[in-house]
């Protein structure tokens, strides 16, 4: 590895988050996998253009200023405004991430606590 492959070396979720709590049980890929989504610059309601939406999103998956644009992972887990994750992401984490599809809203939310107690500075992704 060189000098500069080190320097541009985009950081894990594990490295950025590291070893948190687990009051839901999950297993460890499972975990792995909500900390992925956390740190995520994907948008769940992001079109196929650059700037463009799915069909009919869920108001909360947007900006809540015109023009709407589609709020990523990151912003939906982890704003600084200390607002609640919207419920309707969940059913986008499940599809992106198959290995949470068959754990309920509540046990996310749960196993979300300790992940976003870990501050991460969105310039670090």
């Amino acid at each position: 590895m060189s000098l500069f492959d080190s320097l541009f070396k985009k950081p894990s979720a594990e490295e950025l988050i590291g070893p948190v709590a687990n009051p839901a049980n999950f297993s460890e890929e499972e975990l792995a996998a909500l900390k992925e989504a956390s740190l995520s610059e994907e948008a769940p309601a992001r079109g196929p253009e650059r700037y463009t939406t799915i069909d009919n999103p869920p108001a909360a998956l947007l900006n809540d200023v015109f023009p709407n644009f589609p709020l990523p992972y990151f912003t939906l887990f982890r704003n600084n405004r200390g607002l609640t994750t919207p419920p309707e992401v969940w059913d986008f984490v499940r599809t992106r991430w198959p290995v949470l599809a068959g754990k309920t809203n509540e046990q996310l939310y749960e196993a979300l606590g300790p992940i976003t107690a870990v501050k991460v500075d969105f310039r670090q992704l």
